[in-house]
């Protein structure tokens, strides 16, 4: 399984573009069906980032089943949500998000 990093900030739009898009451009794991993304919170609140970024990725490519798939968590991590897309061969890529709060650490 294929997994991208990224620093976190705020609801980063470098997430979207220089991370989903890569999957779904081909870029990154482009025989799997299965990835994920994990995001290190350094700054600002981890809850809201989240909960910005699950709706930008919601809207992003999506793949039938989107809408169900979104609401869904990853081992029941409070900060984490799954994501359908659809790839430009049609084919369709399911991404776990894990997102870490490093904000103490951070400090």
């Amino acid at each position: 399984m294929i997994l991208e990093c990224k620093k976190l900030e705020f609801t980063d739009k470098k997430y979207l573009e220089q991370g989903i898009k890569r999957f779904v451009e081909l870029k990154y794991a482009e025989k799997d069906y299965f990835a994920g993304m994990l995001g290190f919170i350094i700054r600002g609140n981890a809850e809201t980032i989240v909960r910005n970024l699950k709706k930008k990725v919601s809207e992003f490519h999506p793949a039938p089943g989107m809408a169900e798939r979104i609401e869904l968590r990853v081992l029941d991590h409070p900060l984490s949500f799954q994501s359908q897309h659809l790839r430009i061969n049609e084919k369709p890529i399911h991404l776990y998000h894990l997102f870490f709060d490093f904000t103490v650490l951070a400090q």
